[in-house]
């Protein structure tokens, strides 16, 4: 700080305040002389306007006894418990005695000073702060008044966030999206004031995913990133894979959240599997696949083929609303007691839906 302490000091938007202290990395002041409040020395810079009232140095005391403390501000940081504890350590660095009397200033927190009130010339002592943590973050402020004339007040300050688990909303992503169209999802990840993400990855080939920091009127509340996923040109079919995003918070190193994306192509089969049920030995079994793509003026089916064991399909039959209908038999020669675990693929004329695969499943009885 380049200022004498303490200071009246002029904000930008028109108002007084006191300058209490500061070094290079924070300074406090008592916004309109009532609250405490501390923030980086840049933020202090960018409130002051310029101009401040200065005591005179020439009338400050010396020679008098002179309460020295190691520390007048601390910061907690991201705490876990429902408390936060200081202790500051000071000195007589005067030639008589002097007299220490603590109080807060802040509801939720006590002050005791160790060992006790008065101090001898060269003598040490701490005074020890703790708090209730309440909220996001906050500031416990204590009062230290001594019989120095040089420095009668001085505050002592902890400033703390609350430590907030990391988690990711939602837990699991499960979407769909039209084959050549685009989807995008938000997962709110909530954290402590200082979390990171140093890194985010998409294990799913369908998703792409992106880390930004969220304006709050859009985030819920404790949230610090916001993760925007977007599909990527892939394949009809269902897409499978963990988003992963790794923390700076040594509890929760890692994020690891399911997705799958259902990704529908232009053709469609209905119903999308031919399943049996159970079927009587000896039996001919039918089911009717209708295979269309709605919007392809020009769809054709140009084959059809059955895989595995006593499954049969017919040619299939074009109907005059441009659909195909694809006739899938169980033979009647199956061993009773056995499974049927096969499928159909439909050869189209759509790009990138060449073969469309319709699982048979079904199961002969005893």
């Amino acid at each position: 700080m380049g200022l004498h302490t303490p200071a009246i000091v002029h904000f930008q938007n028109a108002h007084y305040s006191v300058l209490v202290d500061g070094d290079q990395d924070w300074v406090r002041w008592l916004d309109g002389g009532v609250e405490m409040r501390v923030s980086s020395a840049m933020e202090f810079s960018e409130l002051f306007s310029g101009y401040c009232l200065l005591p005179d140095t020439a009338t400050t005391s010396a020679g008098h006894p002179s309460l020295w403390f190691s520390n007048v501000h601390g910061q907690a940081g991201a705490v876990r418990g429902s408390t936060v504890c200081q202790t500051f350590g000071c000195e007589n660095r005067g030639a008589k005695t002097i007299h220490i009397r603590a109080e807060p200033c802040s509801s939720g927190l006590r002050v005791a000073v160790v060992p006790g009130p008065t101090l001898r010339a060269g003598g040490k002592a701490a005074v020890r702060l703790e708090g209730e943590v309440r909220g996001a973050s906050g500031i416990h402020v204590a009062k230290v008044m001594t019989d120095d004339p040089a420095t009668p007040v001085r505050y002592l300050t902890i400033a703390y966030q609350r430590s907030v688990a990391v988690s990711a909303l939602p837990r699991k992503l499960s979407g769909t999206c039209q084959r050549g169209a685009s989807r995008q999802w938000t997962i709110w990840v909530r954290g402590s004031h200082d979390l990171h993400l140093p890194h985010v990855a998409s294990g799913n080939p369908a998703l792409s995913v992106s880390v930004r920091t969220p304006s709050q009127d859009e985030a819920p509340p404790e949230v610090r990133y916001a993760i925007d996923v977007a599909t990527l040109p892939v394949p009809p079919g269902l897409h499978r894979g963990d988003l992963l995003v790794k923390t700076s918070d040594p509890a929760t190193p890692l994020l690891r959240i399911p997705s799958d994306t259902a990704v529908r192509g232009f053709v469609r089969a209905v119903p999308r599997q031919a399943f049996f049920g159970f079927v009587r030995p000896g039996e001919l079994a039918r089911l009717r696949i209708v295979v269309a793509a709605p919007g392809i003026a020009d769809f054709t089916v140009t084959g059809v083929r059955a895989e595995g064991t006593g499954i049969r399909v017919a040619e299939p039959e074009h109907r005059p609303d441009g659909s195909f209908v694809c006739v899938v038999e169980l033979l009647p020669n199956l061993t009773p007691g056995t499974p049927v675990d096969g499928a159909i693929t439909v050869a189209t004329n759509v790009d990138g839906e060449e073969a469309v695969v319709v699982p048979v499943a079904g199961y002969v009885a005893d």
